[in-house]
C-alpha cells in the first residue's frame, strides 16, 4: 500500500472525488472492511496503518504458502495498479499508481488461491475493476482492465 495521490479530471485538474476518498479499502470475507491512510486519526476507527494492513492480510492468507503471501503482498503494491496508472485517460481521468483502490480479497476453499478484486474507491465517476489470482505457489493469473462510464443523469 502506498500513499493516495487523488485522481483528477484531464484538462482542469480538479478532483474527481472528495479528498476524504483518497484512501486505499479493503474488504474480506469475513466482513471486516478498513481503510488504509498514511496517518490514521484517532477519531476514525475503521482506519488502520499499512502494517496494520499487512497484519490482517498475513492473518487472512496464512503463513503456510511463503511464496503465495509474498505475491499476495505484492499484489496488494503500488507496483500492482498499472492497469490504472494513465490508463483512466481515454475516460477524462488522470490517475496514477498512487490512486486509491478498493481491494476485495476472497479465498477458495477447495484450491486456497487468493482472489484480489481491484475497483474504484468510493465517489469516483465511474466504475473499474480488474482481479488478481495467487496461486499456492505464488504465481499469478490477472484479467483486464474494465471500465464502466454511468450513463449521464
Amino acid at each position: 500500500v502506498g500513499r493516495p495521490a487523488v485522481a483528477t479530471c484531464v484538462g482542469t485538474g480538479a478532483p474527481v472525488a472528495p479528498g476524504a476518498n483518497a484512501r486505499f479499502k479493503f474488504r474480506f470475507p469475513d466482513g471486516t472492511t478498513f481503510t488504509v491512510k498514511r496517518d490514521p486519526g484517532q477519531d476514525e476507527q475503521d482506519v488502520r496503518s499499512p502494517a496494520g494492513a499487512a497484519d490482517k492480510v498475513a492473518e487472512f492468507c496464512g503463513t503456510l504458502h511463503q511464496a503465495q503471501l509474498s505475491s499476495v503482498y505484492y499484489a496488494l503494491s503500488q507496483s500492482a495498479l498499472g492497469p490504472i496508472n494513465r490508463g483512466l485517460i481515454p475516460h477524462g481521468i488522470n490517475s496514477n499508481e498512487h490512486s486509491p483502490v478498493t481491494y476485495t480479497l476472497d479465498k477458495n476453499a477447495d484450491t486456497g488461491d487468493i482472489t484480489i478484486r481491484y475497483s474504484e474507491p468510493d465517489g469516483f465517476p465511474i466504475h473499474f475493476s480488474w482481479q488478481t489470482t495467487v496461486h499456492l505457489d505464488g504465481t499469478t493469473e490477472s484479467t483486464p482492465l474494465a471500465v464502466e462510464v454511468p450513463p449521464a443523469p
